[in-house]
């Protein structure tokens, strides 16, 4: 491409690792446009689920009738993608389809200003100060939180269940120093889990607006990508003019159904490569720490190992190395692909 980049014939999981790697290198926000939302969302579980933060799902704006007492997925969806990638001044991912990017929906005044709030167990904490902070977010008062954008005060407990979270936080307050910060059941009112600090984000919204923007304008400044399907696989590209490298990615196929000959097997293809990343829970096995020492584990789940030679990486997948048969998966890499990237990586 004369005017920009792209990658070709990759995977879903090989897409994740390498917005993985994009993030850490780009200081700026990353927005990746599908043309299915199925696709999208199917990329958003996979790098959240090792990426712990600042992954952002944005599917298109909910046409569905409400029912009281319960929010719709989506807009928690939004919500969160439109003010955490502003308050991160640009370290975010923000996955979703062209349609949802590009539907200017998004009221030009809403989300200007965003503020936070840092909480910590032991620091100072004036209910007064923390309660018209979420009130100017047009968080609703209730006398017991059940959905999110609502908040109550019992003396010195604040109760608040911001958008994007699964539950509610409750704060208490002791001599204007926070004493606890919990994660509760709304139905049961029972602490689930315990925090040392909490980070509320939330913007001033206004009422009346006639000026309407997407999620690209929102996002000014952000490095857009498009990812179209090509086959089985994909291809990703972007305008941004970065000269196109050969990645030579190619898949690890474990030939063996024995545990010890799929190690063997890694270790071999570690000496091609600089680094080794691991993707699975580091309690799996104490094999693959004997084997790889230096490894990076990102805690997640992709389905295929790969490797490649010009970044000098073997991506392996806990799934794939420790399921019994070795089945074709449909994210499979054919032998061979050819990656095309940008030399900044």
């Amino acid at each position: 491409m004369n005017d920009g980049g792209s990658v070709t014939d990759i995977s879903i999981d090989c897409l994740a690792i390498l917005l993985f790697e994009m993030s850490c290198e780009i200081k700026k926000n990353i927005i990746v446009s599908f043309v299915l939302e199925k696709h999208a969302y199917s990329l958003y579980k996979r790098l959240s689920s090792f990426k712990e933060s600042g992954v952002y799902y944005y599917p298109n704006l909910s046409n569905n009738e409400r029912v009281p007492g319960f929010e719709l997925e989506n807009d928690r969806y939004r919500d969160e993608a439109l003010v955490q990638l502003i308050s991160l001044m640009g370290c975010g991912v923000c996955i979703g389809t062209e349609e949802s990017f590009h539907n200017k929906n998004i009221p030009l005044e809403q989300y200007k200003n965003i503020s936070k709030l840092n909480l910590v167990v032991g620091g100072s904490g004036v209910r007064e100060e923390i309660v018209d902070k979420i009130h100017s977010w047009n968080y609703k008062k209730v006398d017991s939180v059940y959905e999110p954008l609502q908040y109550s005060v019992r003396g010195e407990i604040i109760d608040v269940f911001p958008m994007h979270f699964k539950l509610p936080a409750r704060v208490s307050i002791g001599f204007e120093k926070i004493e606890r910060i919990g994660f509760f059941d709304p139905n049961t009112q029972i602490t689930i889990k315990t925090t040392k600090n909490l980070v509320l984000t939330g913007a001033v919204k206004f009422s009346q607006t006639t000026d309407y923007i997407d999620l690209i304008e929102h996002c000014d400044g952000a490095v857009v990508f498009s990812v179209t399907a090509q086959g089985s696989f994909f291809v990703l590209s972007s305008k941004q003019e970065y000269p196109e490298k050969s990645l030579g990615v190619s898949p690890v196929r474990f030939r063996s159904a024995s545990l010890e000959k799929r190690i063997e097997l890694l270790m071999s293809l570690k000496e091609k490569h600089k680094r080794v990343i691991i993707i699975g829970e580091k309690n799996m096995s104490r094999l693959l720490d004997d084997a790889f020492p230096g490894a990076l584990w990102l805690p997640g789940y992709i389905k295929r190992s790969f490797r490649s030679a010009v970044l000098g990486s073997l991506v392996v997948s806990c799934h794939d190395l420790f399921k019994d048969e070795n089945k074709k998966e449909k994210w499979s890499l054919p032998e061979g692909s050819i990656f095309l990237f940008y030399s900044h990586l």
